[in-house]
């Protein structure tokens, strides 16, 4: 049976890309050999090791929140980690339910909500206009 190991992401500053992931996601991570760190990354690993240039900016990951207001967090939480550490970067932009941004190093990242929970009961009060 063939099983799932782990995601490898390459980046020129392996423990910036460690330390947004692990405050975006609220994550702890271990130090492995040379500027390599590892994340359980909700019960995937993730490795992050150096590499002089990153390759794999088109590359991106799909997340799923639970709610608007997890969204909305989540987008605060991303841009204060970009304002305190003095990174440009473009801002998250959230669409209705999906919060789209980028990583240190250029990733793209989308995070939607499920479609259960796009329903929404709508109430019309009904006005006579006579």
């Amino acid at each position: 049976m063939i099983s799932f190991g782990q995601f490898v992401f390459e980046s020129p500053k392996p423990k910036v890309l460690c330390d947004f992931l692990c405050f975006v996601f609220d994550l702890d991570f271990e130090a492995t050999a040379a500027d390599s760190f590892v994340i359980d990354f909700f019960g995937l690993k993730v490795l992050i090791i150096p590499c002089e240039k990153i390759s794999t900016k088109k590359s991106g990951c799909v997340l799923h929140a639970a709610s608007v207001d997890e969204l909305d967090q989540l987008r605060q939480k991303i841009e204060f980690f970009f304002y305190k550490n003095q990174i440009k970067v473009s801002p998250p932009l959230l669409f209705g339910n999906e919060l789209r941004f980028n990583d240190t190093d250029g990733r793209a990242w989308f995070v939607d909500l499920p479609v259960s929970m796009l329903t929404r009961k709508v109430e019309f009060k009904s006005q006579d206009v006579r």
